[in-house]
């Protein structure tokens, strides 16, 4: 499968630290110059408000890979943003791509420590020791990824309004219900500028620099409490049956390896 690197032209030292991770394990990739966020006209801005200006960079930025990679004519892609970091096992998985099950649309090779995602118990394959699971909750972060031709294509075609942030757009309940998506275990890969030790610096984050006071938080109610009580029976079943090895699902933090 070919692979993809999204990189600013203003961030050339991001290209370096992704031209010597992929070097290294012997992939090549093609760049693909990412739309700045910061550069976009007004109207553009007016247009997708209220979308920060490097969420919208980001989402038109994805699209370019989409287009390149149906033209390219090849089954699966893999798209990774320049603050990647990488495992050394990625190259067991790039070089072909028959270990995707049948009708897995989309895989994601992202770990996050941070957020938990609800799987599928089972996996639908095991390739050289990580679990391929169906994801069952939404998924945050567009940093690694493979998807097939036809991904590419259904992404492609419900995008032109860029309806809401990437990552909700191609992990999120909507794709889930027309694509197959799944998150591989343990990651192949992980965000750098979302660490909190290695985000500084080139890879603090260009995609967007939030006023974290001026999120909206949900108040603390007796409609809210019941709320999270009543998705936590939801789950129950799921978490009962996946600790008595019987299918199910649960909620976990991806880890990196």
């Amino acid at each position: 499968m070919k692979t993809y690197v999204i990189n600013l032209d203003r961030s050339a030292e991001r290209l370096v630290h992704m031209n010597k991770q992929l070097s290294a394990l012997g992939i090549p990739f093609e760049r693909i110059g990412a739309v700045d966020g910061s550069a976009l006209a007004q109207s553009m801005l007016d247009d997708h408000s209220p979308m920060l200006p490097g969420t919208i960079g980001c989402f038109l930025s994805h699209q370019q890979v989409w287009q390149q990679m149906i033209k390219s004519g090849e089954s699966h892609a893999l798209v990774l943003e320049d603050d990647a970091l990488l495992s050394p096992r990625l190259v067991d998985y790039v070089h072909i791509s028959d270990w995707i099950p049948d009708g897995v649309d989309i895989v994601r090779i992202e770990g996050d420590d941070i957020r938990p995602v609800e799987l599928s118990s089972r996996p639908a394959a095991t390739v050289a020791g990580r679990g391929l699971h169906k994801t069952l909750s939404n998924c945050h972060g567009s940093v690694a990824y493979i998807l097939t031709r036809r991904a590419a294509e259904f992404l492609l075609a419900g995008s032109s309004s860029l309806p809401e942030p990437l990552d909700l757009y191609v992990f999120g309940k909507q794709p889930r219900e027309i694509l197959k998506v799944h998150q591989i275990v343990p990651a192949l890969a992980r965000q750098l500028s979302m660490d909190t030790i290695e985000g500084v610096g080139m890879f603090a984050s260009t995609i967007a620099q939030v006023d974290l006071s001026r999120i909206r938080r949900e108040p603390r109610t007796l409609r809210t409490f019941f709320r999270k009580c009543l998705e936590m029976m939801i789950r129950l079943p799921g978490r009962i049956l996946a600790l008595l090895g019987l299918g199910g699902s649960y909620s976990t933090r991806i880890p990196f390896e």
